[in-house]
């Protein structure tokens, strides 16, 4: 993750949409199949999308509930849905679901 995008996340305010296409192009640049790889086996929301994203770019879950405006357990939740939708046999530890998106 560039040194901006981190600056702006420890300033613990919501992201915008200019930030949110500046991690989007910095993650397709580093990793081009991200985006439809991730599209084909989870087919997320928006929102889950750019959990995603900034799991992605090794955002903490506290940091990406900080800067998305939402609860930790929101975005625990979702991450929990995430892995449960694409590994459904699978125990429910949906940490495992971060090793998952950073190995795309």
């Amino acid at each position: 993750m560039t040194d901006n995008i981190r600056n702006y996340l420890q300033q613990g305010a919501p992201i915008g949409d200019d930030v949110w296409a500046i991690i989007e192009r910095e993650v397709t640049t580093r990793f081009p199949l991200f985006k439809s790889q991730l599209y084909r086996i989870a087919k997320p929301s928006e929102i889950q999308y750019r959990v995603c994203l900034l799991i992605k770019c090794g955002v903490t879950p506290t940091e990406i509930a900080v800067s998305m405006a939402r609860t930790k357990s929101a975005i625990s939740n979702m991450r929990r849905r995430l892995y449960l939708r694409v590994f459904p046999n699978v125990s429910n530890k949906y940490q495992n679901w971060d090793e998952y998106i950073c190995d795309l």
